[in-house]
Formats: structure tokens, sequence, C-alpha cells
């Protein structure tokens, strides 16, 4: 367990002293001490930890070979070599890598989601429509939030008529110039991210305008002021009254329903307003939002937004840049989804016949609707020792980055070095299970997750919420020692549990215990999801 220590947590039988590093190092029996008194800390955290998205008592140890050198997958995982000897590798120069695995995972997850699969270079194929359509991604070194980053960045860009990565030359090419010794160019940097945007930004036909609902996870609202992308509601403060508002006030983020999934009709509304005076639009659907577990119906936006971007005509739009004949049709949108829950194991439920599982309750996101990119988080419902995950796109969206030649690879990450190693954890993961396995995995844990919302509706009648499908069951806040005990997350008056893969009956047993124990909790006003949207307006 852990104590309290001059306002910090440490773990039981260490004190500040016992952890402070000295100039000269720690002896091995004090290394030892700290060691192992984390690990029975975490080991015993680890038992009751049910509050979060993340899976824990996931198993590794084979894999610690890799701990023992820097595997680092720096650049594109998709590189293609120039025909000559002496070009790079199509990994780069960086040879300690896994960016075969990579590629291997990546492979996976575009089946799942319906992507155009295995992914095709321009050179593997004649058809220019076909390598337009094939996925590109990576496996990410942070969570889902980096590929949260990475797609805003792409779609602001994209939309405000940077040009892409092959609107001019080949990778082929590229990758020759980026070579002295083959070029025979003096310059080392490669240079193909240009900014020529036809109009100033200030027009309404470049300025993208961005939209997310309340029950975002809170790192949208950071993107946003990093990339300096601008809202609906910094937008629309200067266009007038706002269309689904009673008073007219723009309001911060899209609206939700009482679960948190976001109100279609009024992005209906809101899309509306911006596609009639040629706004881009860009949206972020969540699926299995961090709060409540709700999955915005990606579906039914899909099929209500297209025809009005189409009836404004800003569902496609032909670009030409100055002092260049060669043009660029894009859509005038770009719909991301955030699925750092739900991606992961969604589609898997979709495979079991309906007289096994019911998956209806699931709408579809994958690359079969109109999205641009997902990004999904390999800590949550795969579990990993680390924050990971994945982010793809499409050929047809990449913007890349310059690039020193030293890399030997061209590069349309976010990173510069990445994380090789969860590379090897994603395909160590996949390659151990079947569909089969997997799929029961999911079933598992949304039978559990019914039965955990039955029980504490038992405990606190009328007052616990569980959205459609969702693994996160809601319920009155208890008394501080279970919030710690139980790493509950926890906002107003409320915690809630999310029943991840490695929790079971005797886990759910056992708070159940604690909290009938406890006795009533008082209620409160704050105890429902519309009381808590004000703290979530404030960026929690």
């Amino acid at each position: 367990m852990v104590k309290e220590l001059n306002g910090y947590w440490v773990p039981d039988g260490l004190t500040l002293e016992d952890l402070r590093l000295s100039p000269g190092g720690l002896s091995r029996d004090g290394r030892d001490k700290v060691m192992n008194c984390l690990h029975t800390s975490m080991e015993t955290l680890g038992d009751d930890f049910v509050g979060f998205q993340a899976t824990q008592k996931q198993d590794f140890r084979n894999l610690s070979d890799y701990l023992a050198v820097s595997v680092n997958n720096i650049g594109d995982p998709f590189s293609v070599r120039p025909d000559t000897p002496e070009s790079p590798p199509p990994d780069g120069y960086f040879q300690m890598n896994s960016k075969c695995l990579e590629r291997a995972v990546l492979d996976y997850y575009a089946t799942l989601w319906n992507a155009e699969a295995p992914y095709l270079t321009k050179e593997d194929t004649d058809d220019r429509g076909k390598w337009l359509e094939s996925y590109w991604g990576y496996v990410v070194s942070m969570g889902s939030t980096e590929g949260n980053l990475l797609a805003l960045r792409n779609a602001r860009d994209y939309l405000k008529g940077v040009r892409l990565q092959f609107d001019t030359r080949s990778a082929a090419d590229f990758l020759r110039d980026m070579d002295p010794v083959i070029s025979g160019a003096t310059e080392t940097v490669l240079r193909f991210m240009e900014y020529l945007v036809p109009e100033e930004d200030s027009t309404p036909e470049f300025t993208p305008v961005f939209f997310y609902s309340e029950a975002a996870h809170y790192s949208i609202k950071k993107i946003t002021k990093i990339l300096e992308i601008k809202t609906f509601q910094d937008i629309g403060r200067k266009l007038g009254d706002c269309p689904v508002t009673d008073d007219g006030q723009w309001p911060a983020m899209v609206p939700t329903d009482a679960d948190g999934a976001m109100d279609i009709g009024k992005l209906e509304n809101l899309v509306d307003f911006f596609a009639k005076k040629k706004y881009p639009v860009m949206i972020c659907f969540n699926y299995g939002t961090t709060w409540t577990g709700a999955y915005d119906n990606v579906e039914e936006a899909c099929k209500r937004l297209i025809p009005i971007l189409k009836k404004h005509g800003m569902y496609e739009r032909t670009l030409e840049w100055p002092g260049d004949d060669k043009k660029s049709t894009r859509k005038g949108f770009w719909f991301h989804v955030d699925g750092a829950l739900g991606a992961g194991y969604v589609p898997f439920l979709k495979m079991l016949p309906k007289e096994v599982f019911d998956s209806s309750v699931f709408p579809e996101f994958d690359f079969n609707q109109e999205i641009a990119s997902i990004s999904m988080s390999g800590h949550k419902w795969m579990g990993a020792p680390w924050p990971c995950g994945l982010f793809m796109t499409k050929n047809k969206f990449r913007i890349t980055n310059d690039v020193p030649s030293y890399v030997g690879s061209l590069d349309s990450t976010l990173a510069g070095s990445r994380n090789g190693f969860s590379a090897i954890l994603f395909w160590d993961y996949l390659s151990r299970r079947s569909h089969a396995d997997l799929a029961r995995e999911a079933k598992n844990a949304q039978a559990l997750a019914a039965r955990a919302y039955e029980a504490l509706n038992e405990l606190y009648p009328g007052r616990v919420d569980r959205a459609p499908g969702s693994l996160a069951i809601r319920f009155p806040r208890p008394d501080i020692r279970l919030v710690k005990k139980y790493s509950l997350s926890s906002m107003g008056n409320q915690s809630h549990i999310f029943i991840m893969k490695n929790i079971t009956e005797e886990n759910l047993e056992k708070l159940l215990a604690d909290l009938r124990e406890q006795g009533p909790v008082k209620a409160t006003v704050s105890d429902g999801w519309e009381d808590i949207r004000e703290i979530l307006q404030q960026g929690w």
C-alpha cells in the first residue's frame, strides 16, 4: 500500500530519504529496498485497480531481452528505396528498429478498421486511385493523444491547402535527393511540406472550423491551443447568434446527450451554419469517452453531414497554387475518430453472431465511413507497461515533414525518435490470440459490466448510470479511503469503474463488499452527468 509523507504518497516501508538520489549513487541494499517496496505496492494496487481505462496484469516478461537494447523506429514505417545500390535501406539508416513488426501490426488493424490493406506504396501499383485509398499509419509513442495531435495538425493543414506528400513528386525521387552520394546535392534537408495556400487564411475557404464534444478527452482542448485551431465558438461569435441555443450564445463544445454521446442533431445544424459560409469543417468524434464510455454515432453523423457538405459545395474542392499549373482535388472536411478505447475492442464484438452477442448498440466508426483518421491507445484495452497506441489515415491525406538526409527515410510521423518496443508489444499480443480469443475477452467484459451495473444499482437505486455498451459504470463517490484503494476516477460527487478485460467477478465482489460496509452515500445535486458538464466546459 501507500502512505502520505510530507503531502506526497510513497510506498509503505519507505521514507523520502530512502528515495533521495545522491551524487555518489545508492548502495545495492538501498536500491533493492526501494524497488522491492515499489513492486509490492504496485502488485497490491494492481489487484484492486478498477477506476481507469488501463488494463492491468498483462504479461510481457517474455520480451525482457529488448530492455537491453535501444529500439528506435525513427522515420516512416513505410518508405521506398530508389533502385540504386547506394540508396538507404527501406527502414532508414537506424537499423535497430522493429518496423517489420510495426508494419504487420498496422496491416492487422487496417483490416479491422476496413481500410485498404496491406499498405501500398505509390511504386507498388500503377493505379493512382488505389494507392491514394491505401492506409498509412504508425505506432505512436504516447497514447491516443499523440494520434489526436497528428490528426488535427494534418486536418488543419490539409484544409488550409498545404501541399501533400506526393502532390508533385514520387517517394523514390525524394529519397534519391536525400542522399548527396546519389544525387550530388549539397542540400541536406529534404523540403516538401510547402505552406502555399491559395488565399490568406483569414478567408472562410481556408479557415478550418473545429468541432468537438463536451465529453471529448481533455487533451483535445490542449491541442486546440497548441495548434492554434479555431473552434466553432471562436469563429461563430463573430458571425451572429448560435443556431442551436435558445439565447444565441455559442457553447465552447458540441452538446451531448444524457450519456455523453455527441448530439448529432445539434452538430448537423452547426455544420450547416458554417458550411453554408464556406468554412471547411474538422470534427473529432469519440468512440468510448473518458468519463461515461459513450460512443458517438459516427455512422449517423456521416449520413447526415455529407449531404449538407455536398449541398454547400464543401464535399470536394479543387485547389490551385500560385505559379503551378498542377491542381489538387480535396475534401472540404476532415472527420477524425478518437477511438482510444473502443477502436481496440469493438471490431471483435462485431465478429460475433447476433445470437451470441448483439453488437448493434455500437455504431460503425471505421474507414467504410467518411473517416480521414483514427487513433487508438494500446495501454487501454490491450494493456502495456507504458502509454502507446496507433494512428491511421490514408495516403491521400498525408502531409510529410522536412527530413534530414542522415535519417535515410521519409517521415510523416509526429515524433522524431519513436519507441520501437511498443510495436513489439502489439505484435506479441496479437500473435498469441485469435480473433475468437479477442472477441471472447471483449464479450466477457461486456457481461461483467452489465453485472456491475445491476449490483451497484441495488446499492444506490436510481443513482447509477451506464451508457449503452459502455464499460464504465458511474455511481455515488465513496469515501476517500475507497477512492484511493481502488484508484477510482472521480469527478464532482461521482466515481466510475471501468471493466477492463483483466477485471474479474472477484474484483467486483471485493469492491461491492467495501461499498456495503461503508453504508449509504448522501445524494447530492452533482450526482448526474448533466451536473458535471460545467466542469467539463472548464477543461476537466
